[in-house]
């Protein structure tokens, strides 16, 4: 499972072109796709999860 800083959980491929969602963009702007019963969720959230040590691996880029 694959979490995104900005608020996303079950992060799946990139979509294929034409098949694009406008509102799913990771921190790059990139267009992703989210995996079933993944979820999205604000940055403060995504960063509780992390700080809490609900993840097994982080890698945060400056």
């Amino acid at each position: 499972m694959l979490q995104s800083e900005n608020g996303f959980m079950s992060i799946g491929a990139e979509p294929e072109p034409g098949m694009e969602d406008k509102d799913l963009a990771n921190a790059g702007g990139k267009y992703v796709s989210i995996l079933p019963n993944g979820s999205c969720f604000d940055s403060a959230t995504s960063f509780g999860i992390i700080r809490c040590g609900h993840v097994d691996t982080t890698v945060l880029v400056r």
